[in-house]
């Protein structure tokens, strides 16, 4: 037995399915679910009890001809429901799984067939109607439930009905005043989420306004573009706040309320600290500041609580030194550094420095976010005097040597909020006392997804974070000849999970890459058209860092952090255990074999910064080879010149060249676009992205070495992110891409503590 399929509308706990929309409710509010949670939630609500197999949802989600990670993309889509239902694994309340056999829905059902007449129902859409069959399958049973028949038409049974229904609510209104009386503080102060926006494109940047009733926020569209927006808790619409053509973000309401300072980007390495109105008006520039290095595009300001001084994160003046903390004056644009990064701090040293600056709520102490390099970074306190200068070397508060951004204090505790991961795509929310003591505890709502950007209003009973839901797969492109047809790009495999760091081998015939499809960062190989992947280290903590085949196939030389610096790790392309070849009190990052497959290069700070070095390919003592800085080497086929990159901000960076033996170094292309280029036997391939106002539009470009000219192969509209490589045969480019279907919804938590 089954439910029936001409049911409109199946309600459980304070949810309602709505099976012709495919629309979930929270009561009034709609909770975002894609349609893969969504039809695995059908599935489960037609078999209410029953058992729902792993082979039946993926005989219903993909076809047979279908190359997914199937076992990972079912557990993804199921942990995905159980966060739009705030539900969890370990203490079910609506979805049990039951091991090596499938999952079953255990919640109590109300089933709402279709009107039988054309009168409005009483009690509105979200109240149960008389047609609600009430269905508790603990009580009653794991049987199927079928609707029952209705023998005679609603209206001769109406007084009846309400009569019951008098009958119920003197009843329930007595339960509730003895619940009441007997634990009001228990039910009063438990934890509710709810979701707060749930428009196309991306939210987040939340900042409660002083007395904790709206937020601002950023809303951004897919060619990367935000503004500012308000909104009022309790309210559907949002406010615009500005339009303008650049992107604003960053917003931080003034302690008063009255104002609201932002970022905007002026362009490549520049921003400017704007203010306006809370109500609306036209924005004041405060000052035009240099960000050319500055970590991470979110977060970068914040009030003092007594409102004369802005914290904000800023290039400084010495060229080539990493980013720090200023303090601003939203009157004057009067600067002043109140954080000092140490030089040379990693490999990326260009790409370190401070961010995510927060006052205490007494002020009279700062936190912020010290990046190591791009994916690496820690929470510091620096205590300040009255007159807000520095007292004494800031204090490391994390030290888990994960990507770490977006702290928030607890109001009335010694506590913050923060969000921490292997990388932004597992990222979670994370709790941690500023005294030292204790250890860092996540926050169970945060869990199901990727969370960060908390904000905690001043009363500290609302919390706000970034829901971030990921599209980011391999993707595969023809490279055509000058009387081919352009072709479509195309998914080297579907995955509910983040695939990036591609790289073809020798022989073309397979593929390396790192995903999050086991919950941890890890390297797994496939065939060269995406079938048979297969899972080749079981790290479970440091993300795999750029890993790279051996010139044979049989070895993947990669780096990893630990213990607050990196070193090269070597495993068998086929498994087994992962073999550690350094060992210093330096970074050793980026590695990549030399074509004979006898040494292997490298960047390093062993010199104070980032320089390319080599070593045997067994181990041994290194060789310094550039001097003016150098990261990401990679070498010529014929082995007579060696490739690196000199990173000028986030997003781009300079290629030069260097004779193997030592030499002149030459600068090859001026814009590399986040590290994606690969060397072939006729030239450089790589990606560039002009950025604002074309937004995410990349190019894929070919450089030859006898033209010594560019070239565009082919445009998409998707970002590409972290991963570019060509085969062999050069008719293929598989990059990294940021698909259609993510985006990020801001999630509100009332009553937190």
């Amino acid at each position: 037995m089954q439910v029936s399929p001409s049911l409109d509308v199946i309600r459980f706990g304070p949810f309602h399915l709505d099976l012709k929309t495919g629309e979930l409710h929270r009561g009034e509010h709609k909770v975002r679910l894609q349609e893969q949670p969504f039809q695995i939630l059908k599935m489960l609500l037609e078999h209410p009890g029953g058992v729902v197999s792993r082979e039946e949802i993926r005989k219903t989600l993909w076809s047979d001809d279908t190359i997914v990670e199937f076992e990972n993309s079912v557990h993804a889509a199921i942990k995905k429901l159980r966060t739009a239902l705030s539900d969890s694994a370990e203490n079910p309340v609506y979805i049990e799984t039951l091991p090596r056999k499938g999952y079953r829905f255990i919640g109590k059902l109300k089933i709402s067939e279709p009107e039988q007449t054309e009168s409005a129902p009483l009690g509105g859409p979200s109240a149960p109607q008389p047609n609600d069959h009430f269905v508790d399958l603990k009580r009653d049973g794991l049987a199927a439930v079928e609707p029952r028949q209705i023998e005679e038409p609603r209206k001769k049974h109406l007084l009846g009905w309400l009569l019951a229904t008098a009958s119920i609510l003197v009843f329930a209104a007595g339960t509730l005043y003895w619940i009441g009386r007997r634990g009001e503080s228990e039910t009063a102060s438990a934890p509710l989420v709810l979701p707060f926006t749930s428009y196309s494109g991306f939210e987040g940047e939340p900042s409660f306004s002083p007395d904790g009733n709206q937020i601002a926020f950023v809303w951004g569209n897919k060619m990367n573009i935000g503004h500012i927006y308000i909104k009022q808790i309790g309210t559907d619409s949002p406010r615009p706040l500005t339009s303008d053509p650049n992107t604003d973000f960053s917003p931080a309401y003034s302690p008063d309320g009255h104002s609201i300072a932002f970022v905007r980007n002026l362009g490549p390495g520049k921003s400017a600290v704007m203010i306006i109105p809370a109500n609306g008006g036209n924005p004041r520039q405060v000052a035009e500041l240099p960000t050319q290095k500055a970590p991470e595009r979110s977060r970068w300001l914040c009030w003092h609580p007594d409102g004369r001084w802005l914290a904000v994160a800023s290039d400084q003046d010495v060229a080539d030194a990493p980013a720090a903390i200023y303090l601003l004056s939203p009157e004057t644009g009067q600067r002043r550094r109140l954080t000092y990064p140490p030089w040379g701090f990693g490999a990326d040293a260009r790409m370190g420095g401070d961010t995510n600056p927060v006052f205490s709520p007494d002020g009279r102490a700062l936190i912020f976010v010290r990046f190591r390099r791009p994916e690496t970074s820690e929470i510091f306190l620096v205590p300040l005097t009255k007159e807000l200068v520095p007292e004494g070397e800031p204090r490391q508060l994390t030290f888990g040597n994960q990507w770490i951004l977006t702290p928030a204090w607890v109001p009335g505790t010694q506590d913050i909020i923060y969000s921490a991961g292997t990388r932004i795509h597992s990222a979670r929310l994370w709790r941690i006392s500023t005294s030292g003591s204790g250890k860092p505890m996540p926050l169970p709502f945060s869990g199901q997804g990727t969370a960060f950007d908390p904000a905690i209003s001043l009363g500290g009973r609302r919390l706000v974070y970034r829901d971030w839901f990921l599209d980011i797969n391999i993707w595969r492109n023809r490279i055509v000849d000058r009387d081919e047809e352009p072709m479509l790009s195309t998914r080297l495999m579907g995955s509910t999970k983040v695939q990036d760091l591609v790289q073809y081998s020798p022989d073309g015939k397979a593929i390396l890459y790192v995903t999050f499809a086991s919950g941890s960062a890890e390297i797994w190989v496939c065939d060269e058209n995406g079938a048979n992947p297969f899972q080749l280290t079981h790290l479970e903590g440091p993300m795999p860092g750029t890993p790279r085949w051996s010139p044979s196939g049989r070895e993947i030389v990669l780096y990893l952090s630990s213990n607050g610096q990196s070193d090269l790790w070597v495993v068998p392309a086929r498994g087994g255990p992962i073999s550690q070849l350094t060992s210093t009190a330096f970074d050793e990052e980026h590695p990549s074999y030399s074509w004979d497959g006898q040494w292997i290069y490298f960047s390093s700070n062993r010199g104070g910064n980032s320089q390319v070095w080599k070593m045997p390919a067994v181990g041994g003592d290194a060789v310094q080879l550039t001097r003016n800085g150098g990261t990401r080497p990679q070498e010529s086929i014929e082995r007579k010149a060696l490739f690196y990159l000199k990173p000028r901000n986030r997003d781009y960076a300079e290629l030069w060249m260097i004779p193997v033996d030592g030499g002149e170094e030459t600068r090859v292309l001026g814009q590399v676009f986040r590290t994606n280029f690969d060397v072939t036997q006729r030239g450089i391939y790589y990606a560039y992205c002009a950025g604002e106002p074309k937004g995410n539009e990349t190019q894929f470009l070919f450089y030859g070495f006898a033209s010594r000219k560019s070239k565009i192969l082919a445009t998409t509209a998707r970002p590409v992110v972290w991963g570019f490589t060509v085969s062999p045969d050069e008719k293929w480019i598989l990059s990294t891409e940021v698909g259609d279907s993510g985006g990020s919804d801001l999630v509100l938590v009332e009553n937190f503590r």
